[in-house]
């Protein structure tokens, strides 16, 4: 089975090709009926192949276009292995699939964008938080989850401590930090080589952490995903004093990580950070009962003009019902119909699609245990 992460859902609403193809399939996990499952995509394929002529496809572009679908039951491991339903993606140039635990009703979807709605209770982004080894010899980092840690690349970091200090000492093989003292204009030289003094040491470390830590926060812009330090005790209170991101554990990997493979990073990082990732929700849900007026959106009439703008930092909405309507750019509005009319789109999913391309977190929500439709927190 698959598990389904934000970065998945922000893959499918940024793709621009189009037509987009989005089909949702219930799967028998064993047995009998297990065999009946091949029949059913086929089918669905097939609703999908007449949906694509009816738009103007040719019938061999359309076969071409849905080919990977019909393929599936072929990859005879990730068929053996499927989940309670399969969530299948195809563009021009595009195909990808998921098979998910969670159950989703049958549809076949052919749009200008991707179908996602059915996919916001599967995300496990609960799961997702950030890992930042750091010593005076090496920096990695790593974006994890409950599987294991990923190398996320960190383009213009200094590589260790060596790295971040700009002047060398040809003669005597030392490394120095520039930096200004005396008359104006004048730089001196600050040493951190064997037999330096602690305190320069200490000065050239935070200057190290000081070109590393915004680095990191480009990395992490827009996110509010954990972020766990594994590093010796000392460097943790310099990294607080120079990062400026609010979602660092008080808890860390204590020791030098350069012996520590992806792995073992994680062994040590998950009990750490399991507690934070459970209050995410919580938290987001917290900051929207604290906010009032023009930090919150309670209609889609003003969420989703909000959602275009880039504003909300926080949606939580049914995404089990549809609210037909039309968004007018040109005035950033939004007109709501009772039923669905010629020319609608459906608004929750426009919002949806909105929030997540912009970085926002969106949560699925149930009216029937909050007495609420939709209600999203706004960054401005």
């Amino acid at each position: 089975m698959d598990r389904i992460h934000r970065a998945d859902l922000k893959q499918l609403v940024d793709h621009r090709q189009r037509p987009c193809v989005s089909l949702f399939m219930p799967m028998h996990l064993a047995g009998r009926n297990a065999t009946e499952d091949p029949i059913r995509l086929r089918e669905l394929a097939d609703e999908a192949e007449k949906k694509l002529i009816d738009r103007g496809m040719r019938r061999d572009e359309a076969g071409k276009l849905l080919a990977p679908m019909r393929d599936l039951p072929q990859d005879i491991p990730g068929w053996q292995h499927r989940g309670r339903s399969l969530a299948f993606f195809a563009a021009p140039g595009f195909a990808r699939s998921f098979h998910v635990a969670g159950e989703v009703p049958a549809a076949v979807e052919v749009n200008d964008h991707f179908c996602v709605l059915p996919l916001l209770p599967l995300i496990t982004d609960a799961e997702r938080f950030y890992l930042l080894a750091l010593s005076q010899n090496d920096v990695r980092f790593f974006e994890g989850d409950a599987d294991g840690l990923r190398v996320v690349p960190l383009p213009g970091a200094p590589k260790n401590l060596e790295d971040a200090i700009d002047i060398e000492d040809a003669e005597h093989g030392r490394r120095f930090h520039s930096g200004m003292a005396g008359e104006a204009g004048k730089r001196t030289a600050l040493h951190h080589g064997q037999g330096g003094k602690p305190e320069t040491i200490k000065e050239n470390l935070r200057e190290f952490l000081r070109r590393l830590a915004p680095i990191v926060e480009q990395q992490l812009n827009g996110q509010s995903a954990p972020l766990v330090l594994a590093t010796v005790e000392a460097t943790v209170p310099l990294w607080r004093e120079v990062s400026h991101y609010k979602f660092l554990l008080d808890d860390f990997i204590a020791g030098n990580p350069d012996h520590l493979t992806p792995a073992q990073l994680h062994a040590k990082a998950w009990p750490l950070v399991q507690p934070a990732l459970a209050g995410h929700r919580k938290w987001c849900e917290q900051r929207l009962l604290e906010a009032e007026g023009a930090k919150v959106a309670n209609s889609l009439r003003d969420i989703v003009p909000a959602a275009m703008m880039g504003r909300i930092s926080a949606l939580f909405i049914d995404t089990r019902r549809h609210r037909w309507g039309q968004y007018d750019a040109a005035n950033n509005t939004c007109i709501l119909h009772r039923e669905r009319e010629p020319d609608d789109q459906d608004l929750v999913e426009l919002a949806v699609i909105e929030t997540v391309r912009q970085g926002g977190d969106v949560f699925d929500m149930r009216p029937e245990d909050t007495g609420v439709a939709e209600a999203a927190l706004l960054r401005f």
